[in-house]
């Protein structure tokens, strides 16, 4: 195994030398070998959980001959010297595919240069245990859900396309549509996945919480929405991969802690900070030599919108710095500061297909009647914002029937049809949801329409876990949410479950109190079908607009 990481030490050198020969020297080498040689390492990183090293640190500290394969493979991402490894190895095969200019070859060399570095340097996986062990400390149980093999690789191949984008845009070449779409798809669809993650772990905050590492995952995907939203687009894109560094840069130096952090070491920070000025640098040159020469109004309102997240992300951070006091921003300030800025972002949505308000009139009255109609006939009246955001869904769902016609050959008409969807989905869900805690001895019980009875309950033994089951009937739907027990790192981890009845979601999540009676945590949540139907829809639409414009990519690449 110690020769197997030499190879890769001496592959490492081999990328060094190639990557400074294109900085320097006029005839450039292709990149194909850094990326070959980041591949392989991944391969046998890979390898090496497979086979349970454990005289690998990293192996020893996220892996345990009880795991079970897929979280073997999967746990290489689930840390931070694992996840910027993968991170850096798409960052490579994106350059290596793409760029073909020498100019291009050039700055990417010199960026890849310093992130690899890092890499090598700081976040090693491949580094040696002092010790001899027997066995791992096994894949922490919160990761051990298989949302982890999808969520953020997609997420990552998304925002290291940003990485080639953000080339083209500095050099300011044209025809980048296609890829500006297959950027936006990857990164909304690793988005979806993790709040899907988050959903089905109901103590993550359901599908979205405001948490600081979950917004800081937005600031690249704004820049890339502004970016589609708008005709001259060029100053989007030109932010996009320093936005990726940013939030790299606050997610792994422990300046914002959060479930989701993957480091907390300052040091980390100040290396990736580096590397994240050299971008902002880059970009800064960029603009001074070629300034954008216009902005649509729509990707204005956007990178304003995203302006406001940052500053309320930072805030905190200066404030505790110069202040030497804390202040936590949670989810009631987010609400209170960004929920009226999100409503006027959506009503320029609304308008987005055709600016003129006289375009929009029977939209808008259909919008406003059915909202009346919706709070006389199916829901309490609850709040104000509950009516503007059930307002702007019905807007956003009529504004884009009238293109429906055009629904294979505008990408926009699914996509708002969806976002339409998924905010009456998200708000009523929020506004409506019905919550009770019940022993299992008081049931059946009542909530809502639906009836909650207790059925069974079952012991399973693994040798990883141990699982106490209970299994509930709602109606005559069966739902089993459990507790699971890790031997290995001795955590108890509560395994919600959901089931969807018509339109709702029942979630159910179960614990001892302390007198080891169980008790169940009963969860309705009303109409969030429409939101993961709406998020379907918007995936839908990008997949339209991403093959409408492929034959731009031959473009690029010639």
């Amino acid at each position: 195994m110690s020769k197997l990481t030499l190879l890769v030490d001496a592959l490492f050198a081999v990328l060094a030398f190639v990557l400074l020969k294109n900085i320097f020297a006029k005839k450039k080498l292709t990149l194909i070998i850094p990326a070959a040689i980041c591949l392989f390492s991944v391969a046998t990183l890979i390898f090496f959980y497979v086979c349970n090293t454990t005289e690998i640190i990293n192996v020893w500290l996220n892996s345990h001959s009880s795991t079970p394969l897929i979280y073997k493979i999967c746990g290489i991402w689930g840390n931070h010297e694992g996840s910027m490894l993968l991170f850096f190895t798409f960052l490579t095969t994106w350059s290596a595919i793409l760029l073909k200019e020498d100019n291009e070859i050039t700055l990417a060399s010199f960026f890849l240069l310093a992130l690899g570095a890092y890499v090598y340097f700081k976040a090693d996986p491949f580094i040696f245990l002092d010790m001899k062990v027997n066995s791992g400390q096994d894949l922490s149980p919160a990761l051990q859900n298989p949302y982890l093999t999808t969520h953020p690789p997609i997420l990552y191949l998304g925002q290291t396309l940003c990485f080639v984008i953000w080339i083209w845009s500095i050099f300011s070449k044209n025809n980048l549509k296609f890829y500006t779409n297959l950027c936006f798809g990857l990164m909304t669809l690793g988005l979806i996945l993790g709040s899907r993650w988050a959903y089905s772990e109901l103590g993550w905050g359901g599908f979205w919480y405001w948490d600081p590492v979950e917004t800081v995952s937005l600031f690249p995907w704004i820049t890339i929405v502004a970016a589609v939203h708008g005709k001259s687009n060029r100053i989007a894109l030109l932010l996009s991969f320093p936005m990726v560094m940013t939030s790299m840069c606050l997610v792994r130096s422990g300046v914002l802690v959060s479930v989701h952090s993957f480091g907390l070491d300052l040091q980390n920070g100040l290396w990736i900070g580096v590397c994240t000025c050299l971008a902002w640098i880059a970009t800064l040159a960029a603009f001074i030599k070629n300034p954008p020469k216009e902005i649509s109004s729509i990707t204005l309102g956007f990178l304003i919108y995203l302006g406001l997240l940052v500053a309320l992300i930072l805030f905190p951070i200066a404030y505790t710095y110069f202040c030497s006091t804390n202040f936590i921003i949670d989810e009631d300030f987010f609400h209170k500061y960004i929920t009226p800025i999100t409503v006027l972002l959506l009503l320029m949505l609304g308008f987005a297909p055709n600016m003129k308000i006289t375009q929009h009139s029977w939209s808008i009255i259909c919008a406003l009647t059915s909202t009346m109609l919706w709070y006389f006939k199916v829901q309490p009246f609850h709040s104000y914002f509950a009516i503007i955001f059930t307002f702007i869904g019905f807007w956003l769902i009529f504004s884009s029937i009238k293109y429906l016609k055009l629904i294979w050959q505008k990408g926009f008409v699914s996509a708002h049809l969806g976002i339409g969807l998924c905010i009456l989905g998200a708000s009523h869900s929020s506004i409506f949801t019905e919550k009770i805690d019940v022993k299992i001895n008081d049931m059946p019980i009542k909530i809502g329409n639906y009836t909650i009875s207790y059925k069974s309950q079952e012991l399973i033994e693994t040798p990883q876990m141990r699982r106490e089951i209970i299994h509930l009937l709602v109606n005559a739907k069966e739902i089993s949410p459990e507790l699971q027990f890790f031997h290995v790192s001795k955590i108890t981890k509560h395994q919600s479950a959901w089931i969807q009845m018509n339109l709702d979601h029942f979630h159910a999540n179960i614990y001892a109190d302390h007198h080891n009676i169980w008790q169940c945590e009963i969860m309705l949540k009303p109409m969030i079908a429409l939101f993961w139907f709406g998020l379907m829809l918007v995936i839908f639409g990008i997949c339209i607009s991403i093959i409408n414009n492929s034959a731009a990519s031959d473009r690029v690449l010639q």
